[in-house]
Formats: C-alpha cells, sequence, structure tokens
C-alpha cells in the first residue's frame, strides 16, 4: 500500500506541475489574446502595404500557376449574374489572394478606383508578370464606374 500510496502522490504532484507549467501556453491561444494580436497587426497596416502586398500574391499566383491569367474589372461593382464572382476588387477577397495579412488588408480598407489603379501600376513594374489593359463595351451587363479590364499574366523569360 505504501507504494500505491507514493504513486498516487507523484502523479498529483505531476499533474499539479504540468497545468502549471501549461498555462501560460494556454493563455497564449486564447480568444482575447488572439483577438488582440490580430487587431494590433490589423492597427499597423497601411494603404501602400496593402498595395504592395495584393501585387505579390497575384505575382506569386502567376509564378506558382503559370499558364493561369489573372483577369479582373478596375471598376466599383459588376454585376454577379453577367460575369464571375472574382471579376473585380472590391467584392470578397480573390482566390488569388493566399497570405493571411493580405486578406486582412484587403478587408480592412475600402479598394477605391485608386487604389485598384495602383495595383496595376506595381504589377506593371514587376518583372516577373505581363500586364495588359483594354477597354470592353458592356452594354447589357451592370458595371458601375467602369475604368478598364485587366489582364495580368506569367512573364515567360
Amino acid at each position: 500500500m505504501k507504494i500505491y500510496q507514493i504513486k498516487v502522490f507523484f502523479e498529483r504532484k505531476l499533474e499539479s506541475f504540468w497545468y502549471w507549467l501549461m498555462t501560460p501556453l494556454a493563455y497564449f491561444f486564447t480568444k482575447e489574446k488572439v483577438n488582440k494580436r490580430f487587431e494590433r497587426r490589423k492597427s499597423k497596416m497601411t494603404r501602400e502595404q496593402m498595395v504592395k502586398w495584393i501585387a505579390e500574391d497575384i505575382a506569386r499566383y502567376l509564378i506558382q500557376n503559370k499558364k493561369s491569367d489573372v483577369e479582373f474589372l478596375v471598376c466599383t461593382y459588376a454585376n454577379d449574374d453577367h460575369f464571375w464572382r472574382d471579376c473585380y476588387l472590391t467584392g470578397t477577397a480573390p482566390y488569388f489572394l493566399k497570405r493571411s495579412k493580405t486578406k486582412m488588408a484587403f478587408y480592412k480598407f475600402e479598394k477605391t478606383l485608386e487604389i485598384q489603379e495602383k495595383i496595376v501600376d506595381v504589377l506593371k513594374h514587376n518583372n516577373y508578370v505581363n500586364v495588359r489593359e483594354f477597354v470592353e463595351d458592356f452594354k447589357w451587363q451592370r458595371v458601375d464606374d467602369y475604368k478598364k479590364t485587366v489582364e495580368i499574366t506569367y512573364r515567360s523569360k
């Protein structure tokens, strides 16, 4: 019986030690701490970083998928009934935005026409992608404040 009492004693001590050891780690992953880190990171973001990150994610997507292309409309709204879902940069995060910080910045700021133009300008200076701009005529579809259509492809060397 004495050995059993010693075993129970050590199990309890080990359990309390384990609880003491894991408490700071558990606090690190609590919802409040995660939200604080998220808000702190989100508050430090700027529009210039958002433009740079979106352009980088587009270039990364095209480097990874060389035969694909990214096409979007520079406008404030395009009717989803007549276009594909991610045809413009003011709705939900498009499929080519992969990094979490890019998605966070995408949802933080409003994507005005000027910001969309800045993204296109940054992509024009990128050595890995070709940017083709053209103006389409939409007669029966609803497109608000349409400026141009941008097609971005991978530049093969």
